[in-house]
C-alpha cells in the first residue's frame, strides 16, 4: 500500500512541551493534553508506541481505535430487526507516526487522529517550508486559499489555468492559508528526483498547515521525502509569500495577546455610548481564521466562556453583529 503523505511539524516550542527535552515524554504529553480536551478516558495502555529507528531517524507508531459514529442503519431499521443498538457502532483505526530527526520532529496522521495532534502543531509550517524554495517565476499556482486583511473580502479561494505563476499571485494584504502548487523543474531535481520517474516532469504538492506530496508513496520513499524536508529547513527563508510576516515568538505573542485584550476592553464603553474618546474606538473583525467558510456561512454562533479548563456555553446567537449587541 501507498500513501499520498501530508506532512505535520510539531511545535516544540509549545508551552507544554517546551520544558520536555526526551521524546517519548513529549509524545505522552500531548496524547495527554488531548484526551483530557476530548473528555476521553486515559488507560497506561493509551501511552504505548511501537518504535523503530533507520538512518538516523527514529519512528514512533501511536494506533487506536475509537468509536466514530453510530450507523444510519441503526435508526432505519425497526427494533425487532436491529436488535442491539451497540451492534451498528462504527469503529475507526486512527494512528500518528511521529518522527524524530536530529533537530525536528514530525507527525503524519491517519484516520481521525488529526484532532490528537491540531494544539501541538506548527501551523504555518508547509508554508513556510514552501518559501524556502519557492521561485516566482517558475512555480505555478493550481489554486489557492487566502485570507484577506485589507477591504471587504476575509476570504478567497481561487483556481487557475495553466501557466498562472506566482509572482501573478502575490498582493498586499493577502495573507495564504493554503497552496496547491506545481514546482520548478529545478527545484524538483533538486530536492525531490527520486519521485520523478518521467523527463521534464514537475512535482505537485499543497502546502499549508502540513506539507503534502501529491503522490503515492511507499514508506521507504516517505523516507526520504523526510530526509529532503530536513535540508530544506536549513535553506534561508525568501519572506516572500505575503507582505506580512508571522511572529512566532511566544513570549512576544503573549504580550501581544494581552494589548490585544486591553484594546477590545476599552472598546465597550465606546459601543455602549458611555465614551466618545475615538482612542477607545478599535475596529476590528471578529472571526476564526481557520474555518471562514463554515465561520461565516453559520446558522448561529454559540459564545462560551472558559471556566476551569472547560469552555461552557452561556448563549447562542443567530447573527455575527448579536455577538457586540447583546453582550457588550
Amino acid at each position: 500500500m501507498n500513501i499520498i503523505p501530508n506532512i505535520f511539524k510539531i511545535d516544540t516550542n509549545h508551552h507544554l512541551l517546551k520544558p520536555i527535552k526526551e521524546t517519548v515524554s513529549i509524545l505522552r504529553t500531548i496524547i495527554k493534553d488531548s484526551y483530557l480536551k476530548a473528555g476521553w478516558k486515559l488507560k497506561a495502555e493509551d501511552l504505548q508506541f511501537t518504535e523503530f529507528t533507520n538512518n538516523g531517524i527514529t519512528y514512533y507508531l501511536y494506533l487506536y481505535p475509537i468509536k466514530d459514529k453510530q450507523s444510519e442503519w441503526a435508526s432505519f431499521l425497526p427494533e425487532e430487526l436491529r436488535g442491539d443498538v451497540d451492534r451498528f457502532q462504527q469503529t475507526k483505526i486512527s494512528l500518528i507516526l511521529f518522527v524524530k530527526t536530529e533537530h525536528e520532529l514530525f507527525a503524519i496522521v491517519g484516520g481521525a487522529a488529526y484532532r490528537i495532534v491540531v494544539s501541538f502543531i506548527d501551523h504555518s509550517y508547509g508554508l513556510s517550508t514552501y518559501d524556502r524554495i519557492i521561485k516566482l517565476t517558475e512555480d505555478e499556482a493550481m489554486s489557492t486559499k487566502s485570507r484577506g486583511i485589507t477591504g471587504q473580502r476575509i476570504g478567497m479561494s481561487e483556481q487557475f489555468r495553466d501557466q498562472y505563476k506566482m509572482i501573478n499571485y502575490l498582493q498586499f494584504g493577502k495573507i495564504p492559508k493554503e497552496l496547491h502548487i506545481k514546482l520548478a523543474e529545478e527545484t524538483g531535481d533538486e530536492y525531490f528526483d527520486y519521485l520523478l520517474s518521467k523527463p521534464n516532469e514537475r512535482l505537485n504538492i499543497t502546502v499549508g498547515k502540513g506539507f503534502r506530496i501529491n503522490k503515492q508513496v511507499s514508506f521507504e520513499t516517505l523516507q526520504k521525502i523526510i530526509y529532503s524536508l530536513t535540508i530544506i529547513l536549513g535553506v534561508a527563508p525568501q519572506d516572500l509569500l505575503s507582505s506580512y510576516i508571522e511572529v512566532k515568538d511566544h513570549l512576544e505573542v503573549g504580550e501581544l495577546q494581552k494589548q490585544l485584550n486591553r484594546k477590545i476592553f476599552n472598546h465597550i464603553p465606546f459601543l455602549l455610548g458611555t465614551s466618545r474618546n475615538q482612542s477607545d474606538n478599535f475596529e476590528f473583525d471578529l472571526a476564526s481564521p481557520n474555518n471562514l467558510e463554515a465561520f461565516y456561512e453559520a446558522e448561529s454562533y454559540q459564545l462560551k466562556e472558559k471556566k476551569g479548563d472547560k469552555h461552557e456555553i452561556f448563549a447562542t446567537v443567530l447573527t455575527r453583529m448579536k455577538f457586540t449587541e447583546k453582550w457588550f
